[in-house]
Formats: C-alpha cells, structure tokens, sequence
C-alpha cells in the first residue's frame, strides 16, 4: 500500500509540473501573483541567473552567471517550482520503487502503479489544479 501513496503523490507532482508548463494562465496557481515568479516556466527561469528576483531591472541576465553555486545544475531545485516538482517526483518513485512489496505479481504491478499513476496524474491535471470559473 505504501506504494500505491508514493506512486500517487508521483504523479500529482508531475501533474504540477505540466500545470505550469503548459497551461499556467488557467491554473490554480496564476490567482496568486506572489507565486509567479518561482512557479511560471515562462520567467522562473531566470532564477537561476545573478540579478534573481532581488533585482528586477537586472533579474536573471545569463550573461551575470549564475546565481548562486549550483543553482544551473544539483541545486536548481531550489530556483524553480518545476525543477522542485520534477526533483521530489523522481525522489517518491524512487521510494516507491524501493518499498515496493508484491501486490499480485511484478508484472501486474506495474500495470496496476501504471494505471494508478494516470488516473491520479489525471484527476489532478484536467480537474484540481485547473482555475475555476465561476
């Protein structure tokens, strides 16, 4: 069963991260202006440049060079909510992978967690995380 929950919270996260990929003007998220600037694909990227969001006149020029050690390579995790999303996914099927215990048999788990994983990733992707409109 523990599977089954990091199998689960996998595929919300990669439901974050084609959120704000792909549609992040009619999610959730783009009530919040405050989050912008670390979750919108289309600027958090210049977080990972000097100038960062301290700076806005000069925020996130690639010719500066980085903006802090690793934050273009094992610490862009902390520059951008996709690399954080992409970074925990990875870590919870990884965890899900090494605490997996038979379910029917190997072969058939991997239908099932594949199955499972779509169906969350789903109801997340084209259902919670998209903005209402009332």
């Amino acid at each position: 069963m523990i599977t089954i929950t990091l199998i689960s919270i996998a595929a919300i996260l990669n439901a974050l991260m084609d959120t704000i990929s792909f549609r992040y003007e009619s999610s959730i998220f783009s009530n919040s202006p405050r989050l912008r600037q670390f979750l919108d694909v289309n600027m958090s990227w210049r977080n990972k440049y000097k100038g960062g969001w301290r700076n806005k006149y000069k925020w996130g020029d690639v010719k500066q060079g980085r903006a802090f050690f690793g934050s273009t390579t094992f610490l862009v995790f902390l520059t951008d909510g996709w690399h954080l999303f992409k970074t925990l996914m990875l870590l919870y099927l990884l965890a899900a992978m090494v605490s997996y215990e038979t379910i029917i048999n190997p072969m058939a788990d991997i239908l099932i967690c594949y199955v499972w994983f779509g169906i969350v990733f789903e109801v997340f992707f084209a259902y919670i995380l998209k903005k209402r409109n009332i």
